[in-house]
């Protein structure tokens, strides 16, 4: 196994996406998440999430305790999902 910050996937949240859709992730690894976007946003996946990130605001999303498969990458800011941010994300 290894560490460090070069195992994470970048992903940049905005008015109303998340990109890139699909994100592909090896199991065991983590998003850098971004808010490009004006407004909060944040990520969600399976129960975990990010805080709330203001405009510019980074946060990394630990995904070690996903199995290898497929979910649903959303921002839980109410309406946003329902609106677009929302992006598949595998696991492999």
């Amino acid at each position: 196994a290894s560490g460090g910050s070069g195992d994470a996937t970048n992903v940049s949240l905005a008015e109303f996406s998340i990109s890139p859709d699909p994100v592909r992730v090896s199991a065991g690894g983590a998003l850098s998440i971004t808010n490009e976007g004006a407004i909060v946003h944040n990520l969600s996946v399976e129960g975990n999430a990010t805080p709330m990130l203001d405009s510019g605001g980074r946060a990394t999303l630990d995904l070690a305790g996903l199995e290898p498969g497929s979910y649903t990458l959303i921002c839980e800011v109410s309406g946003h999902a329902a609106a677009g941010m929302e992006a598949s994300l595998t696991v492999e």
